[in-house]
This record gives C-alpha cells, structure tokens and sequence, in this order.
C-alpha cells in the first residue's frame, strides 16, 4: 500500500484502457509500451535498471508477446496491441487491476488469447482483477463473482447467481438462455429457438 500525506493508506491501482483509446502517432515498440508500466516506481527520463529489464521480459513473457518485444506497437494486431496493455500493467505493482473492455471487438481466438493471461495474473500473482465487459459469455468462463450494472440495477454474486436464465430475461426485457457446451458456460440472447 501506498501511504498518503496524513497516515492514511491508498490502494495502488493498475488500469488497462481500451486497446481503441491508445494514442498510437508515437513511434513505441512494443518493449517501450511495456517498459512504460514501471515509470511510477522509477521515474521519468531515469533509466532502467536490470531487474526492470528482466521484470519486462517475463511481463511479456506471461502474455506470451515475448518475440513481439522489438517491433512496433503500431503495427501488431489488436489483440497483440491489448496483450502488451495487459503485461504493462504489473509493471507499476498494482493491487488491483481494472481492465476495461479488454476483448472489446475481438474474434473468439483472440478473447481467449487475452482472457488467459489474465486468468494467469488472478491465480499466480493473487492480483485482484476488476474487468469491464459485456461480453457475459466470457464473463461466465473467468470470474468467480460478477456485478451485473444496468440502468436502475445492481446485483452483485457468484456467476451462477447471477447469470441464470431467468434473471437475465428479466433484466434485459428478452428470452436470454444459458447453456454449457465443452465444459463452458454460454449465454445466448433473444431469438424464436432460444
């Protein structure tokens, strides 16, 4: 923890944004977008040290970005771009982390590929993970609790509390139907055979 100005603890708190709202007309590759996660610990314009260097290597490691280190940010795919968010994060040694939308317009392959480095991050790191989605059918796979947040409307417990047929037909006004298939959870919504 952080200790501020009168004694009192704050939390330090890692965020993703979305791989959209990245300035990208900076000529970084993807190592410096990394590296840039450890600038609360060491400073601007200070160089790294070893330890740093090698802490960014297994952040992009872990992502399994690792032979993308050199290249340029702007020029791997988004899925790749939001892997190196995600390995930037640890860098500044966050207690928690806030990932918004992070599979946000993703083909099913690349979610996993995201989605599996942070499940790594919660379960060998013990890091507190918040994730913004709405995508649910992902949110069923990777999280142990959720919060529902619609207009009016906040519900927070285990996905199997949350995401049942019924409540999410309530909620969103249509037939909503959750199922398992190969060992997943789905949600499907609306439709005449749902």
């Amino acid at each position: 923890m952080i200790v501020g100005e009168q004694g009192s603890e704050r939390l330090r708190i890692g965020y993703v944004p979305q791989r959209d709202l990245v300035e990208q007309i900076m000529p970084f590759t993807v190592r410096d977008v990394v590296l840039m996660g450890g600038y609360r610990r060491v400073g601007h314009f200070r160089l790294l040290s070893r330890a740093d260097r090698t802490s960014v290597r297994n952040a992009l490691d872990h992502v399994d970005i690792a032979d993308l280190a050199s290249l340029s940010y702007n020029g791997v795919s988004g899925g790749q771009k939001q892997r190196a968010l995600i390995a930037r994060a640890p860098a500044a040694e966050p207690e928690v982390l806030i990932l918004d939308e992070p599979t946000n317009g993703m083909d099913p392959t690349s979610r996993t590929a995201i989605l599996e480095p942070i499940r790594k991050l919660h379960e060998s790191d013990r890091l507190t993970i918040i994730m913004v989605s709405h995508l649910l059918g992902d949110v069923a796979n990777y999280v142990k609790k959720i919060m529902l947040v619609e207009q009016n409307l906040f519900q927070v417990g285990t996905v199997g509390e949350i995401l049942t047929e019924s409540n999410l037909s309530h909620i969103y006004n249509i037939p909503v139907r959750v199922r398992e298939f190969l060992g997943n959870k789905v949600v499907i919504a609306g439709g005449k055979n749902v």
